[in-house]
């Protein structure tokens, strides 16, 4: 089996169960993948991309976004494409990118041989709305989450630094300060994580990098980040891209 760049077989046997898994906890009910028996057979190494084969007797392959959000995405997502065969697959990925149109079934242009590296999106206005509000959604939650081990973590660094203790009361607000730190790195690190993802689909990658390293800097001052950067990041995306709701189109008998 020969794949094509920048694609792979996974190895080890392992990490397709963890693939596997992931795929399922994404799913819900009205998502084309939902129903379907499905196992991991190949990843994209430099992004989050992961063939499927369709185990329904057919030769049916699927080309998977995973989100990695933990928790099942609301249909369309996670982004996909169902291709008849392996091989159609293979002549696809030559090309087209792996970038998705969310909720289209369409994926952007690769650039030509010697262009540009990053391929061009080929959003339309919908489908930007939608993924903008979608990821926006998904990084105030996360900001929710980061919000009570953060001030958890602040308050007892305070206490520490006013309050003069002594004995067994210092050695368990010592604990306690470390166990708040182990809590609030990891989520504090993946709430930077989904500011890069919304800023940088809504503004470029390196305004993205920039609000990332933002909240990272901030949160380590009395943890301003957590609270600061994602209001900022969704009212600027608020005002770039406004996120109304649309009429329906109905037809004109």
């Amino acid at each position: 089996m020969e794949w094509p760049f920048p694609f792979g077989p996974i190895e080890p046997e392992q990490d397709k169960l963890g693939f596997e898994a992931e795929l399922r906890r994404e799913l819900k009910p009205g998502h084309p993948l939902f129903d379907l028996q499905t196992g991991a057979i190949g990843r994209r190494f430099d992004q989050d991309d992961v063939l499927f084969e369709i185990q329904d007797g057919s030769d049916r392959v699927a080309q998977v976004h995973l989100t990695w959000a933990g928790d099942k995405e609301k249909p369309p997502w996670p982004d996909h494409a169902i291709f008849n065969s392996f091989d159609e697959w293979v002549e696809w990925v030559k090309e087209e990118s792996a970038f998705a149109v969310p909720g289209k079934g369409k994926w952007g242009r690769r650039g030509e041989a010697g262009g540009q590296a990053r391929p061009e999106v080929e959003w339309s206005p919908a489908a930007r709305k939608e993924a903008l509000a979608a990821s926006a959604t998904q990084m105030m939650e996360w900001r929710t989450r980061a919000m009570l081990p953060t001030i958890l973590l602040v308050s007892l660094g305070l206490i520490q630094l006013t309050v003069p203790l002594k004995g067994i009361l210092e050695l368990i607000v010592g604990l306690a300060v470390l166990g708040a730190l182990l809590w609030t790195i990891p989520v504090c690190l993946i709430l930077a994580w989904s500011v890069f993802e919304t800023a940088g689909q809504a503004f470029g990658l390196w305004a993205g990098l920039v609000y990332a390293l933002l909240t990272i800097g901030l949160t380590a001052c009395f943890g301003l980040g957590v609270f600061v950067v994602p209001l900022i990041v969704q009212s600027d995306i608020q005002r770039l891209e406004p996120f109304e709701e649309e009429e329906n189109e109905q037809p004109v008998d």
